[in-house]
């Protein structure tokens, strides 16, 4: 065997060599790229999902609130008619009082005609004195109604405006919701864009290992500072003036522990506000929070 054609073999052997560090290389590239991907799509519908619970839940409560509403005007509707009935019957009691004086006075003046009729005239006149007597009570008692019914109505109206600020702040809180999923959903493919432009160069040593997210990503860490657990949100002491921006992740750690994530939905210049994800344990202030678990 000739020198050539043993200069030629080694090339030959070295070639292949190469080629199969390259494939080697592509491949794992790929799948990094994959599970970024399926990453990203779980996130997205896991957005998605949140949404329509929200809106669901909008949904119900509204119905709930209407359901009531109509309960409220339904029952003021039947207080006003019974204050309508009771203001009827005060007009027929003022009406037949006033036709009892009428007797009184007459029956006066006949026991002045009739002189020995005047005992029984008496008598008549304290029993109509005694039904004028009732009649006052009743009228006291049918106003002391009026007022109760007045008070009550005044009561279910405060109740129905209390119900519509109440309705109001959901469909607030609804649009502001909605406004975050849309800059959420918006941001996502500019992300996922950017990261398949990034050139990925093979470099030897430890350093191979790493992906371009923890090569050019800056560790951001801070505190929370305040909790919303109903809506599953938390403050954190960073901002747009320490780096941090909409659709980034944090991780929440209470020492050695990971208590949750952290998906940024809207950013001020000295603090950012995230959605609560994978939760492990109970965030409380104080935690630390960072991007990266490799500092």
């Amino acid at each position: 065997m000739s020198t050539l054609t043993k200069i030629l073999i080694v090339l030959l052997t070295l070639s292949t060599l190469f080629l199969c560090g390259i494939v080697v290389t592509k491949i794992s590239i790929d799948q990094d790229y994959k599970q970024k991907n399926e990453e990203l799509n779980r996130q997205f519908n896991l957005a998605k999902d949140k949404q329509q619970s929200a809106e669901e839940k909008l949904k119900n409560r509204t119905q709930k609130w209407q359901n009531t509403e109509n309960n409220l005007k339904n029952k003021i509707a039947s207080i006003e008619a019974q204050l309508e009935e009771t203001k009827v019957e005060l007009k027929n009691v003022e009406r037949e009082r006033a036709q009892l004086l009428q007797k009184v006075n007459s029956w006066a003046s006949i026991t002045k005609d009739f002189s020995e009729t005047t005992d029984k005239q008496q008598q008549m006149f304290e029993n109509t004195f005694e039904q004028l007597n009732k009649v006052k009570s009743e009228k006291v008692k049918l106003e002391n109604q009026i007022e109760d019914v007045t008070s009550k109505l005044m009561e279910k109206n405060a109740v129905i405006d209390t119900l519509e600020t109440k309705n109001k702040r959901l469909v607030e809180q609804k649009t502001e919701l909605q406004n975050k999923i849309d800059k959420l959903l918006a941001q996502k493919p500019i992300e996922a864009n950017e990261v398949e432009a990034e050139p990925v160069t093979p470099q030897p040593g430890p350093t191979a290992r790493q992906t371009p997210r923890m090569q050019q990503e800056k560790a951001l860490n801070g505190t929370v500072t305040n909790l919303n657990l109903e809506e599953s949100m938390a403050e954190i002491s960073i901002g747009s003036a320490d780096g941090v921006k909409e659709g980034m992740k944090f991780y929440v750690i209470r020492g050695d522990e990971f208590v949750c994530e952290l998906l940024i939905l809207d950013v001020e210049p000295e603090s950012a506000v995230g959605a609560m994800e994978r939760v492990q344990y109970q965030p409380q202030a104080g935690d630390k929070v960072t991007n990266s678990l490799w500092e």
